[in-house]
């Protein structure tokens, strides 16, 4: 995905004038990924909500997690620049970067969306990078978000390589979506 700006998508979006802002697009202009008021909740560490446009041509909302169904608390995706979204295009899978925290716990994973479905999974493998390598099939590249001791490295560079098929992924409704952490209880991997 490429830093861009949600100008040249010409978005009819309530967020334009934020200063927080932050705006991805894929490749193909299939789809835009528009991170607005961005804020920081630890040490270099940002989360911001998210909105998803479709079709550079004739913009679309497609998704709002500032705008979940009423009574419903909004989902903050994890920010860090280029390293927030990816785009799988064989399988027109879109991979933003989530977290769930509380005052005891921390994760950082993935949510892949599915928009023609209108669905979404978790992946929890935050320290590598999704590589489509054919319609539903990911292979995990190695990517250490913060620095860990050489234990746990060793830990993790045990799935690095690994190879994923998407069809084995358990799917949610997007309207699911704040349920998120809710559903980290599951082995997804």
């Amino acid at each position: 995905m490429t830093q861009s700006s949600e100008k040249i998508w010409g978005i009819n979006s309530d967020k334009k004038g934020d200063k927080n802002i932050s705006f991805f697009s894929t490749e193909n202009n299939k789809y835009g990924v528009y991170y607005f008021d961005i804020n920081e909740y630890g040490f270099s560490k940002l989360v911001s909500p998210v909105q998803v446009w479709s079709d550079i041509h004739n913009p679309k909302l497609l998704f709002d997690s500032g705008r979940l169904q009423s009574g419903q608390k909004h989902f903050s995706f994890e920010y860090q620049n280029s390293s927030s979204c990816y785009y799988l295009e064989l399988s027109d899978i879109l991979v933003l970067l989530g977290n769930c925290f509380d005052q005891t716990e921390f994760e950082l994973f993935y949510i892949l969306f599915d928009f023609n479905k209108y669905q979404f999974a978790i992946l929890r493998t935050a320290n590598f990078i999704p590589i489509e390598l054919a319609k539903d099939e990911i292979r995990l590249d190695i990517h250490f978000r913060y620095y860990y001791d050489q234990d746990i490295k060793e830990k993790i560079l045990k799935d690095d390589g690994k190879v994923l098929s998407l069809k084995n992924f358990e799917w949610h409704d997007i309207d699911e979506i704040n349920k998120v952490c809710l559903l980290m209880n599951k082995n997804n991997r």
